[in-house]
């Protein structure tokens, strides 16, 4: 059995250009290595003209197609964030926001600090409406999770944020007649958060004051990687949803000390971690977060100097793993902000590979040996590469 590693740089594409993030970024160790063993593509994540979302991305390179496993964002946050769901929950992806007069101002609160944020979220711990208990639980920076336990839940609503600024809060709407009462509930419990953290001081220009809600989820049991693909995995992953996806199909999710899934990490002792599960595992995925970040704040510098760091730790893997793969779960164009369906540079490093003529980037990698392929293929490819057929 061969050992391999699935590097996601979340957000990593910066769309078709040459003049991108990771093509001004200094790569010498990621240069050499698709020099010496290294051969590029472009993938498209899920099909032609569709952005992926990270976790539906995610999902799908993992090898569990979308019609058959997916089950809403909600309960992949849910899961990363450690929370027991039973079948008949419900979950949100919950952003702390700032709003006034009921008009979203700033949907991530000025990206609040994870441990101010942690403090604020004990004032809407937990509130009980009409008989169903929801909880809130914080993550990492502005994020969390709102569960909902009762009878006679739905999770065929729509969620409360606009995904915009400078309008009104999204009020949650039933998409069926049996999901009228849990559409009333989330409504009132917005209210409910909104006057709570009113009540909170602070300092803040951007007070967080309201949540919003997004990818309500239910939880179901599904067969795991193992039984699937007859491989060991595990995940090195800080972000709540990236662990939660990889709970969900069954990879070992520890936590590492340092690993705080935003600018923040501790990239040393994630790539340590990783080394280290290279031992007992087969597959070793790596997620770093932080490059999705800075493109959604348009910070083409940050991104470009956080692939520098990615960099310099990179040459450690090449000591226990037979194959490296390098690439994002979709393109977020640092001048969009946002994600995009533009296929993702992909870089395939293995020893014993003969290297192709083609620079890593978002332009040159799609005319590289592995062409222009699909989401799904990752996982089959993966598994080849494990089993060494």
């Amino acid at each position: 059995m061969k050992k391999v590693v699935l590097l996601i740089m979340d957000g990593l594409g910066d769309g078709p250009t040459d003049n991108g993030s990771l093509a001004k970024a200094k790569t010498p160790n990621i240069d050499n290595m698709k020099k010496e063993h290294g051969v590029c593509g472009g993938m498209i994540t899920l099909g032609k003209g569709i952005t992926p979302h990270s976790d539906n991305a995610h999902l799908v390179l993992f090898g569990y197609p979308l019609n058959r496993y997916y089950v809403g964002r909600g309960t992949y946050e849910a899961l990363g964030a450690g929370i027991r769901m039973k079948p008949g929950d419900i979950a949100f992806r919950a952003n702390f926001a700032t709003v006034k007069d009921n008009i979203v101002i700033d949907r991530r609160a000025g990206r609040i600090k994870t441990e101010i944020a942690h403090k604020i979220a004990q004032h809407i711990k937990h509130i009980n409406i009409e008989g169903v208990d929801i909880t809130f639980t914080p993550t990492i920076e502005h994020r969390g999770v709102v569960l909902l336990r009762g009878k006679g839940l739905s999770h065929r609503i729509t969620g409360t944020d606009p995904h915009k600024i400078n309008v009104r809060w999204a009020r949650c709407k039933p998409l069926n007649k049996k999901a009228k009462k849990t559409a009333e509930i989330i409504n009132k419990y917005m209210v409910w958060v909104h006057q709570q953290l009113e009540k909170v001081k602070t300092q803040r220009k951007l007070k967080p004051n309201f949540l919003l809600l997004r990818g309500a989820g239910y939880y179901k049991k599904v067969p795991g990687i193992k039984e699937r693909f007859g491989i060991r995995a595990v995940a090195v992953a800080g972000g709540a949803l990236y662990k939660g996806v990889a709970r969900f199909v069954g990879m070992d999710t520890p936590d590492i000390k340092g690993a705080t899934g935003d600018k923040h990490t501790d990239l040393n002792a994630k790539f340590n971690s990783a080394y280290n599960y290279l031992r007992t595992n087969d597959l070793v995925f790596l997620h770093i977060k932080a490059t999705d970040s800075f493109s959604h704040d348009k910070d083409c510098k940050g991104k470009q100097k956080f692939i520098e760091k990615v960099d310099k730790h990179i040459l450690k893997l090449t000591k226990r793993a037979d194959y490296i793969m390098i690439t994002g779960d979709h393109s977020t164009p640092c001048t969009l902000g946002e994600h995009s369906a533009d296929p993702v540079p992909f870089m395939l490093w293995g020893k014993g590979i003969d290297p192709d003529n083609v620079r890593f980037n978002d332009v040159d990698a799609l005319k590289g040996a592995l062409k222009t392929f699909y989401g799904k293929e990752v996982m089959k490819s993966i598994v080849k590469l494990i089993k060494n057929e």
